[in-house]
């Protein structure tokens, strides 16, 4: 392939280099100046090794499918079977709504002085969360037709799907590894969101237009976001611990002193995302894979240090997600969905596949699932 072939070349121009560094580093008349010409080109080296690494992540991706894949005889689940919505705030491993204005956003004057404001009310609502846990990353998690969707509106006639669903990827293991790409794989965490997006967004718009406003900032999305990088990667999530003072005493100090330096920060999860559309059960969906396997060193770090110190069982988390608007006449922005999650228990996460008992291994033909495309 492109690929090995490459590889391949690299490969010989660096014995070439080699070769090359051996005969001209004792031509040079000073040893000062025959260390500052091998340091020099051990830093073009490192390049170059560091191009043959990615170019072989490229050849082990090409030379595996990513995702898992269904078990013989797996179960069906429905959508928020492993994480229940909370009755009382006091309930462990749950979830429960989350007010729009609880997060900071970019407010219509931004762009002037910076200032961030209280979001208006979510353009979409969740109703269901799960929490799995994966031997390998779910890739396009709906296509496998193993998790039902609620039942959707009858009269349902926008030109987007009524169904958003966000899949928060996170590594169970911490690879110490510098570099990652898309074939970076492993034990994963789940995080799930079934959000419900309302009628009428923006309804005279197309898409196709420069968006003016956070509606039209959010259709425009929604509609190209899929197939179109510049739209897709203005996606932003946003975490604020919520009872961190209290938390933070019983945290250890570097998990604290982290989480109190992003708290509330809003990150856009560019490159590491992928979308992907389609339909299941009947239901029409656009899902949204975030790949923490691909984050960078210090963040997967931060991300092993909250899960190893069972730092998630003492958070109430708001968890939301916006578009990004990007000029004036874009402002201000508008919160997409948000909810809060209550003391989050690692070991209640699911396995899925799901196991089906051996007199239910039958069901209904599972849905069918559109192509994706990276964000990316």
């Amino acid at each position: 392939s492109r690929w090995s072939m490459r590889a391949n070349s690299l490969v010989g121009d660096l014995n070439r280099v080699l070769t090359m560094v051996s005969l001209v580093s004792w031509g040079l008349s000073t040893e000062a100046t025959r260390l500052a010409f091998q340091a020099t080109i051990t830093f073009l080296l490192y390049l170059m090794c560091l191009r043959i690494s990615l170019i072989c992540a490229r050849l082990n991706e090409q030379q595996r499918k990513p995702g898992i894949t269904p078990l013989a005889g797996s179960a069906k689940m429905d959508a928020g079977a492993s994480l229940p919505q909370a009755s009382a705030a006091s309930d462990d491993h749950a979830w429960m709504p989350s007010p729009a204005r609880g997060f900071s956003v970019r407010g219509p004057t931004y762009h002037r002085d910076g200032r961030k404001v209280p979001s208006a009310v979510a353009f979409g609502r969740v109703v269901a969360m799960d929490t799995l846990r994966c031997p390998r990353k779910p890739m396009h998690l709906l296509q496998h037709g193993l998790i039902r969707l609620p039942a959707g509106s009858s009269d349902w006639r926008e030109p987007y799907a009524e169904w958003l669903v966000v899949v928060q990827m996170l590594p169970m293991r911490m690879r110490h590894t510098l570099f990652t790409s898309a074939a970076t794989d492993g034990d994963t965490f789940c995080l799930v969101t079934y959000v419900r997006l309302s009628p009428g967004i923006a309804a005279a718009y197309d898409g196709d237009a420069p968006p003016r406003g956070a509606a039209e900032v959010l259709k425009r999305f929604l509609l190209r976001a899929y197939r179109d990088e510049g739209v897709a990667d203005a996606l932003k999530e946003i975490g604020l611990v919520a009872n961190l003072d209290a938390a933070a005493k019983l945290l250890l100090r570097p998990v604290a002193a982290l989480l109190r330096r992003f708290n509330g920060k809003p990150v856009l999860t560019r490159p590491q995302h992928v979308f992907f559309r389609g339909e299941v059960f009947g239901e029409r969906y656009l899902e949204i894979d975030l790949d923490g396997h691909q984050f960078s060193y210090g963040t997967r770090s931060a991300i092993n240090k909250v899960l190893r110190s069972a730092s998630l069982r003492r958070l109430e988390l708001d968890y939301g997600l916006l578009v990004e608007a990007r000029g004036e006449e874009q402002m201000p922005e508008q919160l997409l969905c948000g909810c809060r999650l209550l003391r989050l228990l690692e070991e209640r996460a699911v396995d899925f596949p799901p196991r089906a008992e051996p007199e239910a291994a039958g069901g209904s033909a599972p849905g069918k699932g559109g192509g994706g495309n990276g964000g990316g």
